[in-house]
């Protein structure tokens, strides 16, 4: 082609004219080339977006067992709390009869000192 002046293009007397279906040809073929490209384009697009989603699979998976073994010890320290507090109280019970039996011997013995005390004093008399 011709150098354009004023965005008119001028034919050389060398060249010729391309016939209009050579540049509809042409035109085609850089369209389909353009298609091509997006496509390429479009499909890495895709492929990325896959191996993220895989990724994120892999991560919620993760996640989700490890949700599954908190829950697990959960329930576990639960049961064993609950052990825990039933012993308590059975202990709590323990001493309080342990002391109610230390209380009544206590006073069982005080008994006897004050009536030994008592018996002592009138024998001096």
């Amino acid at each position: 082609m011709a150098p354009a002046l004023l965005g008119f293009s001028f034919a050389s007397p060398i060249e010729k004219p391309k016939p209009k279906a050579e540049v509809k040809k042409v035109n085609e073929v850089e369209e389909i080339e353009e298609l091509r490209m997006k496509n390429k384009h479009l499909l890495q697009q895709l492929e990325e977006s896959r191996r993220k989603e895989a990724e994120l699979r892999g991560e919620v998976e993760e996640t989700r067992i490890c949700l599954y073994r908190t829950r697990e010890a959960e329930e576990r320290l639960c049961t064993q709390l609950g052990e825990l507090e039933a012993e308590s109280v059975e202990q709590a019970r323990a001493y309080r009869q342990e002391i109610i039996s230390l209380t009544e011997r206590l006073k069982q013995v005080e008994h006897l000192l004050s009536a030994a005390n008592n018996e002592g004093i009138q024998r001096r008399r």
